[in-house]
């Protein structure tokens, strides 16, 4: 800083000797003024920008669609009414199961052990139908929450095509599925979500040159695993990339709750930061 003034004074020394006077020496001290508040703000920017920088990053973040369900951990799916003449209530509900099991959320209880149990308290699974039921079965099993539904469509149809004498025709199938989950210790409905499926059927053309539809059961086995898919996306967590601007901090905690959500551990996070 004192170059800069001694700078100044100089040209200002000359500045009389040349007889421009005074109001160069104002205008210096009104400049000697400024240079020192914009260093001074500088110096203090960079001083707190030690403290708390924003740096932007790409995160793993929960999507809109799950269901926040963090006091729930062990399950059992139940009862699924069946369309009529089907077995599609007993085909949903092992799918369930097999998606359920196939993630870390949550701990499902087999099938043979609910039976088993439900069994020696005289209970029938049929009787799930309501939360009220729900309920009672699972204080019977121990678990958090249940899951029972009902499937309401499931069927593939056969519609003949083209002029009269040709023989093609095209398959649709629908599939359709309700569910829903009750909180055990609430005794309330937590989740529920309805979700219906309809899709025309693509032939397949075989090793020999035929051009065939694979069986009824195949397309409808195919098409119940993608309706619960998307029905345990609602309560299975699922995570999106986004690029999100965090803020660091000098304290440890806000350092490791940043560490935290860049893992995509959020409730860490929020624990940390609450």
């Amino acid at each position: 800083m004192n170059l800069i003034e001694n700078f100044f004074v100089r040209f200002g020394v000359w500045s009389i000797v040349l007889g421009k006077g005074r109001e160069v020496m104002r205008e210096i001290f009104k400049w000697r003024y400024c240079v020192k508040k914009i260093f001074l703000l500088i110096f203090s920017g960079y001083f707190f920008a030690g403290c708390a920088t924003t740096v932007r990053t790409t995160l793993r973040i929960p999507s809109d669609n799950t269901v926040k369900l963090k006091n729930i951990q062990k399950i059992a799916v139940l009862h699924f009414q069946d369309y009529p003449d089907t077995d599609s209530g007993e085909r949903v509900v092992n799918e369930f199961i097999s998606q359920f099991s196939e993630g870390e959320r949550y701990q499902v209880l087999e099938r043979k052990e609910i039976a088993r149990i439900l069994r020696e308290q005289a209970f029938s699974m049929s009787e799930v139908v309501d939360r009220e039921n729900a309920c009672k079965a699972g204080k019977l099993l121990g678990v958090d929450a249940v899951i029972f539904g009902k499937v309401f469509s499931y069927q593939v149809e056969s519609i003949p095509k083209g002029e009269e004498g040709i023989t093609s025709i095209d398959k649709y199938v629908t599939v359709g599925v309700e569910f829903r989950m009750v909180d055990i210790e609430k005794g309330e409905i937590v989740a529920a979500q309805t979700e219906t499926l309809n899709a025309r059927i693509k032939p397949v053309l075989t090793t020999s040159g035929k051009i065939v539809y694979p069986s009824d059961q195949a397309i409808l086995a195919k098409t119940t695993k993608e309706v619960v898919s998307r029905l345990t996306g609602v309560l299975i967590p699922s995570f999106i990339n986004a690029s999100r601007k965090l803020v660091r901090g000098c304290d440890s905690l806000t350092k490791l709750g940043v560490t935290y959500v860049q893992k995509g551990l959020w409730e860490e996070a929020a624990g940390l930061w609450e």
